[in-house]
């Protein structure tokens, strides 16, 4: 066993990006930069099928590993237009401003699969020696985020949340050096 190394312990601050081209620090190909992105989250939920002892009175006697999911998190602060659009499936340029308008009901109609909407994501950390990911198929989750926040006491931000899908190459994602991932 290796001896504690807290080099290896990192705050990886970093941004997020839109349908990366390339794995390369230069704007990461023709990507889209997100707007402000903070507390950016990925998290395992671990599916099983608990076993349950009737003559334990269904107490769990085991369970069966049936894969993982993965969902990303992060909370935008303000009103980014790529962000927003990513997000909402009923937006539009505003006709005097050109940003986006978010317009209830929207032109996705209930009943529709929501892979259409689906994005490839990178997290780049701000020091090329700290750890990042790339989701390769994100859906955006309106259900799990929280709402808009307007007042005079908060930024106006929103939690995005994304659920992580296999690609058509069968990846959902990887962790680990941004110089190390493969777009």
């Amino acid at each position: 066993m290796a001896a504690p190394n807290e080099a290896l312990v990192f705050r990886c601050g970093g941004a997020l990006y839109l349908n990366p081209t390339s794995i390369t620090p230069t704007a990461y190909g023709t990507a889209t930069a997100l707007g402000i992105c903070h507390e950016v989250r990925l998290s395992p939920v671990t599916r099983q099928f608990n076993i349950q002892a009737e003559e334990y009175g269904q107490e769990t006697v085991e369970a069966v590993y049936m894969g993982r999911d993965w969902v990303l998190t992060f909370l935008v602060r303000g009103w980014d237009n790529d962000t927003i659009g990513m997000m909402f499936p009923n937006t539009a340029a505003g006709g005097s401003t050109t940003n986006k308008v978010i317009s209830e009901p929207g032109g996705l109609s209930p009943g529709s699969l929501l892979s259409g909407k689906a994005v490839k994501l990178l997290f780049a950390p701000f020091n090329t020696s700290h750890k990042g990911f790339i989701v390769y198929r994100a859906i955006p989750n309106i259900h799990a985020s929280r709402p808009l926040e307007f007042n005079t006491t908060k930024d106006l931000s929103f939690l995005a949340t994304f659920r992580c899908l296999r690609d058509s190459s069968g990846r959902a994602l990887k962790i680990g050096q941004v110089a190390d991932l493969a777009v």
